[in-house]
């Protein structure tokens, strides 16, 4: 625990503590006293909600009001976004709905149909995809709060990116 978790500072004196009969703990430091309950501390707290803020293909952001095509709702509400096949560089960022230590959260990601495992990604808020092929996806985000619990389940965002004409199946039927 640091200043960040609400300590009055990250220096104590070595012989400024105390038990009160309640069970609370108080420890002296350079910056004054923090008092705390150590039941309350170790009681494991609650996942913190995880949700899409905006979608990006080749840098240029995409809305559902300007870009119906591609997404029907609000990236947080939507359940699939649909991609031309032009349009296969893309990234999509979330977020933690949690103020407390942001610099604490930590995210990962996998996209289901590319990836093999979970992406660990740190403290990043996105994730960006290149080149790739026309196909369905399911991207798959978990974030860890400030307390270290992890969003479960978590999210998921179903992304179709259509084919070129000529990668088609009736392309290829006329073909032979």
């Amino acid at each position: 625990f640091s200043e960040d978790d609400g300590l009055c500072g990250n220096e104590f004196n070595r012989y400024e503590k105390i038990k009160t009969p309640k069970g609370e703990l108080i420890f002296g430091g350079v910056n004054g006293s923090s008092a705390f309950y150590p039941h309350e501390i170790l009681k494991s707290g609650k996942a913190s909600p995880i949700v899409f803020t905006e979608l990006h293909v080749y840098n240029k952001l995409i809305t559902h009001q300007e870009h119906p095509e591609i997404i029907q709702q609000p990236l947080n509400y939507a359940e699939v976004i649909h991609l031309a096949a032009s349009q296969n560089m893309f990234t999509i960022s979330f977020a933690l709905l949690e103020t407390v230590a942001p610099e604490k959260k930590k995210y990962a990601y996998y996209l289901e149909g590319l990836d093999e495992t979970w992406i660990p990604n740190g403290n990043k808020t996105s994730a960006t995809y290149t080149n790739l092929s026309p196909g369905t996806y399911t991207l798959h985000v978990k974030g860890c709060n400030a307390a270290g619990i992890w969003t479960m389940p978590e999210r998921s965002l179903r992304i179709v990116i259509a084919a070129f004409w000529y990668q088609t199946w009736w392309f290829r039927l006329s073909a032979l």
